[in-house]
C-alpha cells in the first residue's frame, strides 16, 4: 500500500475550528487593545498641546491661545473639532493673516468627546490662564470608557485631574465624573 502525505478531512476541521474559536475569543480583546491605545496617545498628544501652548507664551513673552477651530478660523464652543494654537495678539480669538499658528490637533473621533467650560484657554507671557480656568476633559467609549482631565489653574498651572471615587472614569476639578458620549 502506497503511503499518502497531507491531512485528512477530520483533521482540517478540528484545525479550522480551533482556528474559528481563537478569533472569536481574541478579536474583541484585540479591538479594546486598539481603543485603549488610541484613547492613550489622544490623552498624551492633548497634554502635550496644553502644555507647550503654556510654554509657547512664556517663551515667546506673548498671549497664545488654544483653541477649536470652525472653517474660518474663529475660536469656537465645540471642542471635537479640530484645536489650534496661536498667539492671538489683538485678543479676537480668530487666526488673522498676521499671527502664526503654532500648532494644531485634528478632531475628536466619532466616540471621544473633548469638553472645556469655555471657548478658549489662553495664556499669557508670565504663563497665568487669568480667568481661562476650569477642566478640560477627554473620554473614548468603547467596550470600556477611557478618559482623562487636566485642571487648569489661573496660574497657568495644568495638572491632571484624579479619579477619587474608583469608577474608572476621570474627574473634573468640581469632582464629577468627566462627560463621555452617550
Amino acid at each position: 500500500m502506497p503511503v499518502t502525505k497531507g491531512f485528512t478531512l477530520i483533521e482540517l476541521l478540528i484545525v479550522s475550528a480551533i482556528m474559528a474559536l481563537t478569533l472569536l475569543v481574541g478579536l474583541p480583546a484585540w479591538q479594546e487593545f486598539q481603543h485603549a491605545n488610541r484613547a492613550r496617545q489622544d490623552i498624551i498628544h492633548l497634554k502635550i498641546l496644553l502644555h507647550s501652548s503654556r510654554e509657547q507664551a512664556v517663551h515667546l513673552a506673548e498671549k497664545i491661545t488654544l483653541c477649536p477651530q470652525n472653517a474660518n478660523r474663529q475660536c469656537t464652543n465645540d471642542w471635537n473639532l479640530p484645536l489650534m494654537v496661536f498667539n492671538d495678539r489683538n485678543n479676537n480669538q480668530q487666526l488673522d493673516p498676521d499671527e502664526t499658528l503654532l500648532n494644531q490637533a485634528t478632531a475628536g473621533h466619532s466616540n471621544s468627546l473633548r469638553h472645556f467650560s469655555g471657548q478658549v484657554i489662553s495664556f499669557d507671557a508670565r504663563g497665568f490662564a487669568g480667568f481661562n480656568t476650569g477642566s478640560f476633559s477627554y473620554c473614548y467609549q468603547s467596550a470600556q470608557i477611557h478618559s482623562a482631565s487636566f485642571v487648569i489653574s489661573r496660574l497657568g498651572r495644568i495638572r491632571r485631574g484624579g479619579d477619587s471615587n474608583n469608577d474608572g472614569i476621570a474627574e473634573l476639578a468640581s469632582g464629577q465624573n468627566v462627560p463621555c458620549p452617550s
